[in-house]
């Protein structure tokens, strides 16, 4: 049959006919109970830990960033402030405590560029706690590499007067990678939390980009040296407890070096340094705020010696009689991490979520069908309504090779009980016979 004869006898009504499922409804208040729950619980699952909680309908990215950070030292004139003047300056009147373990040295009240010693660079500010330097005086041509030897004479010692009262100004800014979306500090909320989640600090937003690059802004903004080293402070599942609260005098440990330094004074943050990661977290995942960025800030203490050694001038002429000076400045050097992620909406994700969603329905379906057939008390009764059985093909392939013709009839297209299917066999040569397998 050709083409055009073929769509002359067509049906179109069969050629454009729609496939589906029958269903059957098992009446039965126990399974439709089951199976009511499990697909509750799917859609909460979908809808308020997928959807609301993390954010199943966005496309997320780690931000990138930039910070710079300010130092303002105390405010020397603050009652609260001059009383922590204690013991571990030599040039005041108070008494060290007997169990006092630091070297007294003079203290010096240091200006900011004194206190935030090198100067910031982009993520680092070292905050300059002690300082020792030397003046040394060429006696000979350091060209004379054989017999130039000129003395080093011992250094002198100073602390600096309380940097753990200095404010720091933290300006930071996030932006996604492709840079479409950018937030300065002034247009972000957030608090520093210490490792235990209490709240040390709150950072709230700007009302308006005036105010957000305001001094006033910035002086509300600022932090302590003292807080950060407090965020840092705690167990924090560590098996050695770093703890920096009020003292920066308090020995800490160092897994690293010997219990005592090589002045023979217990490792501190003031005598020796050490170095603070601040984190950065960032988010903006809450249900459809896209545009609210809060950042999670967070301080994490290394407990390893912190120094940086200098001389000035830099550049010598290396003749007989020039001076020059020598300087170790230990301090805590402060690090900013930038990490956390931003989201936007994306439809692809939300299609893959829900595809999700479709097919954890389709296992509660499977799960609810198990056990009406296998576990429920009238299993025997839901199987017949649930599963519709053909005839034995086998029988039908042996009456064939036998040699009979076999021609089989469906009196019902839509029943789905197996006694509506009639098979008629006729022997060769003959009138033949009718039968019918049930």
């Amino acid at each position: 049959m050709g083409i055009k004869d073929w769509c002359r006898t067509c049906d179109p009504d069969e050629v454009f006919s729609y496939t589906t499922y029958k269903r059957i409804v098992l009446v039965d208040r126990y399974l439709g109970i089951i199976d009511r729950c499990f697909k509750v619980a799917i859609i909460i699952y979908i809808v308020i830990y997928v959807m609301a909680f993390r954010g199943g309908y966005l496309s997320l990215s780690t931000p990138a960033g930039t910070a710079r950070m300010t130092l303002e030292p105390g405010d020397f004139s603050n009652t609260t402030l001059r009383s922590t003047w204690k013991y571990y300056c030599n040039n005041t009147n108070v008494p060290p405590p007997p169990s006092s373990q630091i070297t007294r040295f003079p203290c010096v009240k240091f200006c900011t560029t004194g206190i935030a010693f090198p100067p910031p660079s982009l993520g680092l500010m070292n905050v300059r706690t002690r300082m020792s330097h030397r003046n040394i005086t060429l006696g000979c041509n350091l060209h004379d590499i054989y017999s130039c030897d000129y003395p080093r004479p011992e250094k002198t010692t100073e602390y600096t007067l309380s940097p753990e009262f200095s404010t720091v100004f933290i300006d930071h800014s996030v932006r996604s990678p492709d840079g479409t979306f950018i937030k300065e500090v002034w247009e972000m909320h957030g608090a520093l939390y210490d490792c235990n989640g209490k709240l040390v600090h709150p950072f709230p937003g700007a009302a308006d980009a005036t105010e957000g690059r305001s001094g006033k802004y910035e002086g509300s903004h600022a932090v302590s040296v003292r807080e950060l080293l407090q965020a840092a402070s705690g167990h924090c599942g560590r098996k050695q407890h770093v703890d920096a609260v009020a003292q920066l005098e308090t020995p800490y440990y160092n897994p690293n070096a010997n219990p005592a330094n090589s002045s023979g004074v217990a490792y501190n943050l003031r005598h020796d340094g050490g170095i603070l990661v601040i984190i950065i977290s960032y988010d903006n995942t809450r249900w459809f705020k896209f545009d609210d960025v809060s950042f999670r800030m967070s301080a994490r203490l290394i407990s390893t010696e912190y120094k940086v050694e200098s001389r000035s001038p830099d550049h010598l002429t290396g003749l007989p009689g020039e001076h020059f000076w020598e300087t170790d400045s230990h301090g805590i050097l402060l690090a900013i991490v930038q990490s956390g992620q931003l989201g936007v909406f994306d439809f692809v994700t939300l299609l893959i979520q829900l595809t999700s969603a479709l097919t954890l329905l389709a296992v509660s379906r499977t799960v609810v069908d198990q056990l009406a057939t296998k576990v429920m008390p009238h299993r025997s009764l839901y199987k017949p309504y649930m599963y519709s059985y053909t005839e034995d093909f086998s029988d039908l392939r042996d009456a064939k090779s036998k040699g009979h013709h076999i021609e089989i009839h469906n009196t019902e297209k839509t029943s789905l009980v197996p006694k509506n299917v009639h098979v008629q066999l006729r022997m060769p040569g003959g009138d033949g016979g009718e039968g019918e397998e049930d």
